[in-house]
């Protein structure tokens, strides 16, 4: 039932806190189908069911609480994330993770050859830790559908140089200066609307287009 609830406000444009609306469905498909998926901090085990949906081979959730989800393709694995230092994830989801530092779930996330992270790091909120977003910027961006609520980033294999960070990526790294920034400052006052998504060396969309070109410039 939670499920059916999360997946009825999708359906109807909605974003909720910690779940995907559909442009950030449809981003986030494309890079884990007939993928295996490590959900780092499951909840409560809604997310992995919707990696399911989008045609995740295999989901493994880990969470140190127990959680009732029954698929035959999600494995729960209940523990902290010191608890699994053999795992190395092919594909890691983040979905607002802790804003405190927390090496085993940093070396969970830097280790996974693509990192997809859900969160928010403006307007008062806070997830993450600064290292991982540094992490992030030395990383291909597959991805980056922002959202007031959640903005989504996908990053894939590692760079020789330091990119631009986007504006979450910003707000993440500026976390422990004590600065608070603003979502329509980071990410511009259309930024509800925009999508821009990397995906095979194209970008959606023809104002995705626009915007990477006035970048490259």
């Amino acid at each position: 039932m939670i499920f059916a609830r999360a997946k009825s406000h999708v359906e109807e444009g909605l974003n909720l806190y910690g779940r995907l609306n559909e442009k950030q469905r449809e981003a986030v498909r494309s890079h884990v189908k007939g993928l295996r998926i490590h959900d780092l901090g499951a909840g409560d085990g809604s997310l992995a069911l919707e990696l399911i949906e989008l045609g995740a081979e295999h989901v493994t959730t880990i969470e140190r609480h127990d959680i009732h989800v029954r698929h035959p393709r999600v494995e729960v694995r209940q523990g902290y994330f010191h608890d699994f230092p053999m795992v190395k994830p092919d594909v890691a989801f983040a979905s607002w993770p802790p804003n405190h530092k927390d090496y085993d779930l940093f070396r969970l996330c830097r280790d996974a050859r693509i990192l997809v992270y859900l969160g928010k790091n403006t307007d008062g909120t806070a997830c993450g830790q600064p290292e991982m977003f540094e992490d992030m910027v030395h990383r291909e961006l597959l991805a980056y559908v922002p959202n007031r609520l959640n903005t989504l980033i996908i990053v894939g294999q590692r760079l020789d140089t330091r990119r631009e960070p986007r504006g979450e990526e910003r707000a993440g790294l500026e976390m422990n200066t004590g600065r608070c920034l603003q979502y329509d400052h980071v990410e511009g006052q259309e930024a509800q609307t925009e999508a821009y998504l990397r995906a095979g060396g194209d970008v959606a969309g023809d104002r995705g287009r626009s915007q990477e070109g006035s970048q490259e410039r």
